[in-house]
């Protein structure tokens, strides 16, 4: 809901905006045993063991949340914008009528301002919070009593957004600060098992830029470029390394990609483009002072790193009445990079070289 008032020569925008959730479940608990071993080199035995599966009681959990939004937006002029917001939040769990969860209520602010000193160049800073009160009732592992707390995550950023040439080339830059203060993980047991209890891990600071150059260089011609930097660190944390990098995440990564269309002569509609994709090495593993519970990661021991990667493809296209025939090129050097990791469990490679062909029809 939105609402605008002049004021002399500034005009204010009002908004605000209201939600409403809620979490229903049933749990119901089977109980579990072992049924029969098996010699495979004696066979198999005619008759199985009766077994009767009973069911406990069912457990009934409701989470339920609300928020309130207030905005305003303040036109100065045609250089001067302001953005001032603010955020109420609440969340609470009740477990088999009982109150099991309180995530309590917090207020988050929002601060912003756009500068225009010139036509299409806009200058801007904003300052945000956003607080997680979905855990904030769990239990610490160490007194099994002591909520966690909410987490709260602070954000600032600057930058600038340029449009050049008539609109035919975009570039903007921000840089970002995210601060994410009190977070916590389950602890598990010997198993991997969830435990029910959380273990504090500090906070995480991650600073960078991002750079991303859109346009059209010529009237057939497309580009695209992009670049990331990331300084990702673990503070004030019991369990990992003061400036240490959380797992898989890489300092550095770019991405362009060039497309190139055909509009006459005996080639139309025939276009074709070329793209490059680059990740820089990164961690995989987290640097820890202790066993972390449940986690197959040695303590006091750096983290292997994974080398950097860099893909090429490239597509062809050509489209005839109501036929379009694409040819997909991936990984044409055949480059091998790790995507993902889990913790001692898996690494996941890049797709090796491959080709695909797709052909549609258009009614």
């Amino acid at each position: 809901m939105g609402k605008d008032i002049q004021t002399g020569s500034i005009r204010h925008t009002f908004n605000v905006g209201f939600d409403y959730r809620w979490f229903d479940a049933e749990t119901i608990g089977t109980n579990s045993m072992l049924v029969d071993t098996i010699d495979v080199l004696a066979g198999i035995p005619n008759t199985a063991p009766s077994v009767t599966l009973t069911d406990g009681t069912p457990a009934t959990t409701r989470e339920y949340a609300y928020g309130l939004l207030f905005q305003e937006v303040i036109t100065f002029n045609q250089y001067l914008k302001a953005l001032l917001g603010l955020r109420y939040s609440q969340v609470s769990g009740i477990s088999d009528n009982t109150i099991s969860s309180t995530g309590g209520d917090v207020w988050d602010p929002l601060f912003g301002v756009i500068i225009t000193p010139f036509k299409d160049f806009n200058l801007f800073a904003s300052y945000t919070t956003t607080t997680s009160l979905r855990g904030a009732a769990n239990l610490l592992l160490e007194d099994r009593q002591t909520p966690v707390g909410p987490a709260r995550e602070k954000q600032f950023e600057a930058g600038f957004k340029s449009e050049w040439f008539d609109n035919r080339l975009r570039f903007n830059a921000t840089w970002f600060l995210i601060r994410n203060n009190n977070l916590t993980y389950e602890a598990l047991d010997e198993n991997g098992n969830g435990t029910g209890y959380y273990i504090k891990a500090g906070n995480l600071t991650r600073e960078g830029i991002e750079l991303d150059l859109t346009g059209r260089l010529l009237e057939n011609m497309d580009v695209v470029f992009g670049y990331s930097y990331l300084d990702a660190a673990y503070r004030d944390s019991p369990y990992y390394h003061e400036g240490s990098s959380p797992m898989n995440a890489t300092r550095h990564t770019a991405n362009g990609w060039l497309n190139y269309s055909v509009l006459s002569g005996g080639l139309r509609n025939l276009s074709f483009g070329v793209g490059v994709y680059y990740v820089g090495e990164r961690p995989l593993a987290e640097y820890t002072y202790t066993v972390v519970p449940g986690h197959d990661v040695q303590p006091n021991t750096p983290p292997f790193m994974a080398d950097p990667y860099t893909t090429v493809n490239a597509h062809v296209s050509y489209r005839y009445k109501n036929y379009h025939i694409r040819a997909f090129f991936n990984n044409i050097f055949d480059s091998t990079g790790y995507t993902a990791y889990y913790r001692g469990g898996y690494l996941n490679p890049t797709d090796p070289r491959n080709f695909a062909v797709a052909l549609n029809y258009t009614f």
